[in-house]
C-alpha cells in the first residue's frame, strides 16, 4: 500500500488528530485519529474513534455517529468539483451513500466500489473504508499526485452534535454555497515490484470540437517496449485508430493520449485503449463517449416545428412534453459536469428523436405509453414548462381510476419518487396511476407557485390520463409531507384521501399564514388521511406529528396513525400498510 502524507511533519503512518471545529466544546467529547493510504485500485481510509461513541440510525453520517468525507481533484483550500460521501451504520448495517457531488444531493446509496467496516472496540469504533479510484474520476493515486480532502466526524453526545474535521468547513453540510473546503494531500509512493498501468478521461461526453484526453499511468520496476492503441468506434463501426510505440524507463511515466472528435459525426461512441508488449495485450480499458453535435439539435428542433404545425398539429396535449425535453436536454449538457454518466443525456436525445418522429407522422407519442415516463405542462403563472413524472401500468381496465399524487422532500427531484420500484409494484397490482410533481423548487417546500405547479401537474394528469377524478389520494415524503399538509387541507374538495410519510406540520423557516397548515384545520372535517411516521426519525422529530395528529383528529378527520418503533426518516417500507388502507378508502369505483 501507498502513503498519504498530510502536510510537513505528517504522514498516515503517524497518524493524525482532526482539529474540532465550529463546534461547543464539550470536556466529554470523542477523540479521532484518521489514517490513509492508497493502492492502484482503491483509496482507504481507517478512523479511529475513541469517547462518546455508538449512536446508529439513519442518516447518522448526518446525525451522529458517522463521517463526511469530501475528496476532490482540487486542491484547495476551496473546491468547486468534489465527491463527498457519508458513512455510517444504521441499525447495525453498515451504510454508504454519496452525499453531493458538485453541489448536486442525495445522489446514490449503496455505492458499488466502496466498502466500510465498522469495528467497535472498548469506548468507541474503528471505521475502516475503501473507495475504488474508478469511483471518482478524474483522481487517481497513480496519475495524480496530489489530490483535495477533508474529513468531518459527527458525534452525539448527550444529544448534542459535535463536528469534529481535518478541514474546517462550517459549510460542509449546507445548501449555501456549492464550494468545500479541502486539504492538499500529496500522494507519496512506495515502489512496486510489478507492472502496473491504469488510466483515466478527462471527459465523457462533448458537443463540437470536444476532445477526450486519456491519461495514462505506467509503473515498471525495469526498462520496456510497448505500443499504445486507441480506438474510436460509433456503434459498431472503426471511425478511427491511433498507435504509437513507447520506451518506458524503470519508475513512474504519466503520459495523455488525446482523441480528437474534431467534424466525427455525432453520437456514442467507443474508445479503447489498449496497451500490448511483445505483441501481448497487457491493459484494454474501454470508455463509452456521448458526442452532441449543434447541428443535430438544430435540425431535429425544425422538425418538431413543422411537425407541431402539421401532422402532429391534432396532438397539442404532447406538445409541452415534447418541447420541455428540448429544454432538458440542453440544461442537463449545461450542468452535467465533464467526468458524469452521459446516459441519462444519450437517453434524453434518443426519446426525443422517437417522439418527433411519432409526431411526425400524426401520431401521439403519449398515447400508449406505459410504465415510467417524464412529461410537462405551460404553466398558466408564468408560460414556462414544468416537469412531473408519471408511472402507468401495463393494464389499465378501460375505465378511470385512481391517481396517487407523491411530493418528493427537500433537496432531490421527483424522478426516485415515480421510480421506487416498491411503490411501483402496488400501483402495477391494482392498475392505478401515479403523478409525481416537482414544484420548481426542489426545496421550495410546495409553497406559492411551488403549490400551484403541483396542481397544475395534477390537471396535465387529469386532461391526458384516464383519471377518476372523484379518486385522487394526494401523499407525500418528509417535505413532501409538509405539502400534502398544506395543499391536502387547503384544497380539500381535490382529494380523496391523504398519505403524510416522515412529514413536519409545520414550516421550518418562518410561521407566515400561507405557510401553516393550521390555518387550513376548518377544512379538516371527514377528511380521510394516513400518518406514518418513525419514532427514531432525526430529521422530521416524531413529537410534532404526534400533536398534529391530535389536532386533525379534533376538527373532525378521519386519520390511521402508524408509528414504527425505531424506524428513522425513511428507512421503512411502508406501502403494504398504505395501499391496504388506499384499497378500503378507494374501493373498486
Amino acid at each position: 500500500m501507498y502513503l498519504i502524507p498530510y502536510g510537513k511533519g505528517r504522514t498516515a503512518t503517524a497518524a493524525w488528530p482532526l482539529a474540532r471545529s465550529f463546534s461547543t466544546p464539550v470536556a466529554s467529547g470523542p477523540a479521532i485519529i484518521a489514517q490513509a493510504g492508497f493502492d492502484e485500485d482503491r483509496l482507504y481510509l481507517t478512523v479511529t474513534v475513541t469517547g462518546p461513541w455508538g449512536s446508529d440510525g439513519d442518516r447518522s453520517w448526518r446525525y451522529g455517529d458517522g463521517l463526511q468525507v469530501t475528496i476532490s481533484p482540487e486542491t484547495g483550500p476551496v473546491a468547486s468539483r468534489y465527491y463527498t460521501f457519508g458513512f455510517s451504520l444504521t441499525a447495525g448495517e453498515p451504510q454508504r451513500i454519496l452525499v453531493n457531488r458538485d453541489g448536486k444531493w442525495l445522489l446514490a446509496r449503496e455505492i458499488p466500489g466502496t466498502a466500510l467496516e465498522v469495528e467497535p472496540i472498548a469506548n468507541g469504533a474503528v471505521y475502516r473504508i475503501s473507495i475504488d479510484w474508478e469511483t471518482i474520476p478524474p483522481l487517481h493515486g497513480l496519475i495524480r499526485q496530489e489530490i483535495g480532502l477533508n474529513i468531518t466526524y459527527t458525534g452525539l453526545v448527550e444529544g448534542e452534535n459535535l463536528y469534529y474535521q481535518l478541514v474546517e468547513d462550517e459549510h460542509f453540510d449546507t445548501e449555501l454555497t456549492n464550494e468545500r473546503r479541502v486539504a492538499a494531500c500529496r500522494l507519496g509512493l512506495v515502489d512496486p515490484t510489478e507492472l502496473v498501468i491504469r488510466s483515466c478521461r478527462n471527459r465523457t461526453h462533448g458537443g463540437d470540437g470536444d476532445d477526450c484526453d486519456i491519461r495514462v499511468a505506467v509503473w515498471t520496476p525495469e526498462p520496456l517496449r510497448a505500443t499504445v492503441t486507441l480506438l474510436a468506434r460509433l456503434g459498431s463501426e472503426a471511425i478511427s485508430v491511433h498507435t504509437k510505440p513507447m520506451q518506458f524507463q524503470p519508475g513512474l511515466r504519466v503520459f495523455s493520449h488525446p482523441w480528437r472528435s474534431g467534424s466525427l459525426p455525432g453520437g456514442p461512441y467507443s474508445l479503447e485503449l489498449r496497451v500490448k508488449i511483445q505483441g501481448e495485450q497487457v491493459y484494454r480499458q474501454d470508455y463509452p463517449f456521448f458526442k452532441l453535435r449543434a447541428a443535430d439539435l438544430q435540425t431535429l428542433k425544425e422538425r418538431f416545428r413543422q411537425a407541431a404545425a402539421g401532422p402532429g398539429a391534432a396532438c397539442a396535449g404532447s406538445h409541452p412534453t415534447i418541447e420541455a425535453r428540448f429544454d432538458w436536454l440542453e440544461q442537463g449538457r449545461a450542468a452535467l459536469g465533464p467526468l458524469e454518466d452521459p446516459e441519462g443525456l444519450r437517453e434524453t436525445w434518443e426519446e426525443l428523436k422517437t417522439m418527433v418522429g411519432e409526431l411526425a407522422a400524426g401520431s401521439d407519442p403519449l398515447a400508449g405509453t406505459v410504465g415510467y415516463q417524464r412529461r410537462a405542462f405551460r404553466s398558466s403563472i408564468d408560460g414556462t414548462l414544468q416537469p412531473y413524472s408519471v408511472f402507468i401500468p401495463g393494464r389499465l381496465p378501460g375505465k378511470e381510476v385512481p391517481l396517487l399524487v407523491m411530493l418528493h422532500g427537500s433537496g432531490v427531484d421527483e424522478v426516485r419518487t415515480a421510480r421506487n420500484p416498491l411503490l411501483q409494484a402496488h400501483l402495477e397490482e391494482r392498475g392505478w396511476l401515479l403523478c409525481a410533481p416537482q414544484g420548481r423548487d426542489l426545496s421550495g417546500w410546495y409553497l406559492g407557485k411551488n403549490g400551484l405547479d403541483v396542481l397544475e401537474a395534477i390537471e396535465a394528469c387529469q386532461r391526458t390520463l384516464p383519471v377518476d377524478a372523484e379518486r385522487i389520494v394526494l401523499g407525500g415524503f418528509s417535505m413532501g409531507g409538509f405539502g400534502t399538509w398544506l395543499l391536502g387541507l387547503a384544497h380539500r374538495p381535490r382529494f380523496r384521501g391523504l398519505v403524510v410519510m416522515s412529514g413536519r406540520p409545520d414550516y421550518p423557516m418562518d410561521d407566515s399564514p400561507e405557510a401553516d397548515p393550521r390555518c387550513h384545520l376548518g377544512q379538516a372535517e371527514g377528511l380521510d388521511i394516513m400518518v406514518v411516521h418513525g419514532d427514531a426519525d432525526r430529521a422530521c422529530p416524531v413529537e410534532a406529528t404526534r400533536d398534529f395528529v391530535q389536532e386533525v383528529r379534533e376538527h373532525g378527520a378521519r386519520v390511521t396513525y402508524v408509528e414504527l418503533p425505531g424506524a428513522a426518516h425513511g428507512n421503512y417500507d411502508a406501502w403494504p400498510e398504505v395501499f391496504r388502507w388506499l384499497d378500503g378508502l378507494l374501493g373498486e369505483g
